[in-house]
Formats: structure tokens, sequence, C-alpha cells
């Protein structure tokens, strides 16, 4: 063997070894950071961040697994919370009762085994979670001190900003591994929470998908959740400013003046319409398979409607059509201009008048039934106006319409699957209604999650079910 030949082998060893020792140096980092993951759940974080980046012309599809070790959930802790110093102001309105930081507990098989007591868990998104509540305003809590404490543990798996795609999978954990005596499903809010009339997007439908693939990684997730959170505040910062033409979400939590300063330029009535039932036909899916996931493990369902904001301003997420058809936004438009001055002279008399003619050509439009629930407020015919500020929230494209539609479908499902139906819808017209109150005023202290009296009707209309 010549020298050179010998160099060659010892260069190709050493390149060897070098390769080597990067690998093993980066399982290091791969296995640092898995450990890294399991104290934070960061990887989650990123999941979450590519989900909500993603332009969502359709719904969600059902997710087949959960970022948590096998055996374990997340549940909403007593423990941990952190107060907010700053008041909780959205929309420009003041929310009451403030805002926490809330914390979250992993709880596992083991512990719910060594637990004699019947578990009660609690399954949906933010509203159902507690949020922006104390963990001891929140109705599990107090559902937790008005039952039975001897006999069940009630422990709150919901999931901020989670859609029924994502909680299959929550279910699907609990009742293969924790034995549940009773299922409380209270979702529906989150269906269109990334939905995008225009499928609006600022990274490409390629790099999301590497981003994808990469994803399983927890060592390039931190890399990527970097890039990701970058983008989103470089977009934050534009919709702050007006990016979209000046308009701005969660500007006016309710009334309807900028939604009237800012409607959608161009709309698809049919595209809509299509949507909407898909979204709606997922939703309805999703749901049925929760139900019986927990019905098969032996659980009681308690499956509840969600209560809203009547009065949420229809501009709240995204912009509004005066019209379905095109043919008619310019008629749509002169209608709501005379109606509004109208309005302004203090004769909502004449303002639904004219309302009334431009709904008869336009019947689903959300501005026309959300003004004319305003007209007839304040004409004084509040039970009128709120159902007109439902039907105007059934309209609404987008985040948080569809309302009482959502509800509709939870009522069959409820009916044709034989599970519990505990109708929040129509316990807080109840309250309300005894207290000579309407829209829900003082039960929903933002745009869609109950207030600490919302969410003490709530553990109330469950509690029944536990006597």
């Amino acid at each position: 063997m010549g020298r050179s030949e010998g160099a060659r082998l010892s260069r190709g060893k050493k390149l060897r070894f070098a390769v080597l020792a990067a690998l093993l140096g980066l399982l290091a980092l791969e296995g640092a950071a898995r450990l890294v993951d399991w104290k934070t759940g960061f990887h989650g974080k990123v999941l979450r961040a590519l989900d909500r980046i993603e332009p969502q012309s359709g719904p969600i599809p059902m997710r087949d697994s959960l970022d948590w070790p096998e055996g374990w959930l997340q549940v909403r802790s007593a423990f941990g919370e952190e107060p907010l110093d700053q008041p909780y102001v959205l929309g420009g309105e003041l929310v009451p009762g403030g805002m926490v930081v809330p914390a979250t507990v992993p709880y596992g098989t083991e512990e719910a085994r060594e637990d004699p007591r019947r578990k009660v868990f609690v399954v949906g998104g933010s509203a159902a979670f507690g949020f922006p509540a104390a963990y001891s305003e929140s109705f599990a809590a107090v559902l937790a001190e008005r039952v039975d404490r001897d006999r069940y543990l009630v422990l709150n798996a919901s999931r901020v900003g989670w859609s029924s795609g994502h909680l299959v999978p929550v279910v699907d954990r609990i009742a293969r591994g924790f034995s549940p005596a009773v299922v409380i499903l209270y979702l529906g809010n989150n269906e269109w929470s990334r939905f995008s009339l225009n499928d609006e997007v600022g990274v490409s439908p390629l790099l999301l998908r590497i981003y994808r693939r990469l994803s399983p990684s927890r060592l390039l997730s931190l890399g990527i959740y970097w890039r990701v959170k970058t983008w989103e505040q470089r977009q934050g910062t534009a919709r702050a400013q007006g990016g979209d033409g000046g308009y701005v979400n969660h500007r006016e939590l309710v009334g309807y003046e900028y939604a009237l300063r800012h409607p959608a330029p161009d709309f698809n009535g049919a595209r809509w319409e299509e949507a909407r039932e898909a979204f709606l036909d997922n939703f309805e899916i999703n749901l049925r398979v929760m139900v019986r996931k927990s019905s098969s493990a032996g659980a009681k369902v308690l499956l509840c409607t969600v209560p809203f904001r009547f009065r949420l301003s229809p501009a709240w997420k995204q912009r509004q059509p005066l019209s379905y058809d095109p043919a008619n936004r310019g008629r749509v438009a002169a209608a709501l201009e005379s109606a509004t001055t109208s309005l302004r002279r203090g004769d909502p008399a004449s303002a639904i008048a004219t309302l009334d003619g431009a709904l008869a050509v336009e019947p689903k439009a959300p501005l026309l039934r959300y003004v004319k629930a305003s007209a007839l407020e304040r004409s004084g015919r509040l039970e009128e106006a709120e159902r007109w500020y439902a039907r105007a929230r059934d309209a609404m494209v987008g985040n948080l319409g569809a309302s009482t539609s959502i509800n509709d479908r939870i009522r069959e499902v409820a009916r044709e699957e034989r599970a519990t139906l505990v109708d929040l819808e129509a316990a807080f017209d109840r309250y309300q209604s005894a207290r000579g109150a309407h829209f829900n005023e003082g039960l929903i202290g933002d745009d869609c999650h109950p207030s600490p009296e919302g969410q003490r009707v709530i553990a109330e209309a469950l509690s029944r079910h536990f006597e």
C-alpha cells in the first residue's frame, strides 16, 4: 500500500469518524430537545402555530393522535395561575372579572387508577376551559363543589383554541385509558377559528408542507417555531396598522358602525354556502365520534349547546359581505345607509321598513339582519331584537358565526346518539328572562366566553344531572 493510498484511507476514517460524531451529537441534541418538550410541551405549540398560519378554506380534519406521551392528559390546574396585572380590555370594552394566565398539569392513567372516585371529564375549547376566568370561578370548579366530592372527581381536559377535529383524540384517550364515568362535551366556538374568506396566507403552501414534514423532530421544531412566531409577529403588526384596506379585527366588540365602514370587497355567496355546510357537517361527524367513543367506554355523555353573545359585532373577526348576490350589493348598501340615517334621527320604525325591503331580496345578509336587530332594540321590541341578533350571528361569515346552526347540530346529535342534552343556550335564556334581561349581557364576558356569572349558570345546569 502506497503512502498516498494510506493517506486517503486515513482521511476516509477521519471523515467517517466526523460524520459519526456529528450524528451522535445530533442524536444527543434531539434527546435533550425531547426532554425539554416533555417539560414544556413546546412541540404542541409548534403544531398549533403551523395550524394558525395554514389557510383554512375547509374544515380542520379529524386528528388521529395527540402530541402528549401515551397514557397522559393535560388538565387544568387549580394551582400556579397568575392574574394579569392589567385590565382585560377587548374591542374597546373593559371585560369584568379580569384575566389569568392559566396553568395545566399532566394527569396519568396510574394516578387515575389510584383514585377510587368516578371521573368526570370536561372537553371543549376555551369556553369549556373557563378562559379568561380564574380556576375557582370556572364552571368545572363550581361543579366540583356542588357534586359529592367523595364520589366524583371533576377534571377539565379542555384546550384553548382547539376545534372538534383537534379534540377527537383527547376523547379517544380518555375513553381508552381513564375509565370515565361522565364526559361533558362543550364545544363549537372554534370551528371557523382560522377561516379566511379569500384564502389569504403569508407563508407558501410548499413551505408549510416542509415545516410539517420536519416538525416530528423536536430539535428542528425549535427553529420552525422561531420562524413561525417571527412571521406571526410581522402579520400582527401589519393587521394592527390596518394592512387589510384599513380593516383591523377585534376593533369593535358590539355594534355595526365598524362593520359598515369595512364590508368585504368581494364575496362568492355560493362558495360560502358550500363551505359553511362542509364545516357544519365536519363538526357533526366529529361530535358523533366523540359521543360514541365516550359511550363505548361506559360514560354518561352530557352534550352542551353553546350560549353566545347576541350583539357581537359582525366584523369582530373578519369583514362581512353586504350581499350574497353581487347584483344586490348597491341596493343593500343604499338600504343600510338609509336605515342607519333613520336610526341616528331617532326613527327606528322607518329603518325597519327600509331594512325589510332589502331583506326581501337578500334575506341572509348578516349586516341587514344585525342593523334590523338594533332598530328593534331601539324600538323597545327586545324579544324580537334578540331573535334577529341570533339570525345575524348565524349568518355571520367566519369565526363565531353559524351559532344557531351549530346548536341545531348539537341537538340533533344528542337526540340521535342518545346523549343527554344540556341546553345551555336555553338555560341562559331562562336565567336572563327571570331577571328581565336580554342578549346574554353580563353572562358572556367578551366575544364568546362565559363571565363568572355565566360560569355559575352552566355549573347549575350540569349539576342537575348528578343528583
